[in-house]
C-alpha cells in the first residue's frame, strides 16, 4: 500500500501564495469556496474537516466556506455540474 503525502508537504508554492493572499487583507485576499457533499456520513465529515483545518491553517480566517449537501440542495450540484462528492469548488477569486 503506498503512503499518502501530508497535505502540507504537497502544496509548497501555493500554500505560500495562499497566505499572502490573505495577508494582503484585500478582497482579492478572501477565498470564497464551496463544498458539495452527500448527506452527513464519515466521508463528508472528514472532508469538512479536512478543508476547515486547511482554510485555517493557510488563509487565517479570510475565506468563506459554504457545505452544501446535494440531497438537500440538487439543483445547486446540478448547476456546478457536480458528478462526485465530496468536491470543493473555489468560486472566488477567479483564477
Amino acid at each position: 500500500m503506498a503512503k499518502r503525502k501530508p497535505v502540507e508537504a504537497s502544496q509548497g508554492a501555493a500554500a505560500d501564495s495562499l497566505r499572502q493572499a490573505a495577508r494582503a487583507g484585500s478582497s482579492e485576499g478572501r477565498y470564497v469556496l464551496r463544498l458539495y457533499v452527500a448527506g452527513i456520513n464519515p466521508r463528508s465529515e472528514a472532508a469538512i474537516r479536512t478543508i476547515t483545518e486547511i482554510c485555517e491553517k493557510h488563509l487565517e480566517g479570510c475565506y468563506d466556506l459554504e457545505i452544501i449537501d446535494i440531497y438537500q440542495q440538487p439543483s445547486l450540484a446540478k448547476d456546478e455540474q457536480i458528478i462526485a462528492v465530496p468536491t470543493l469548488i473555489k468560486k472566488l477569486p477567479p483564477p
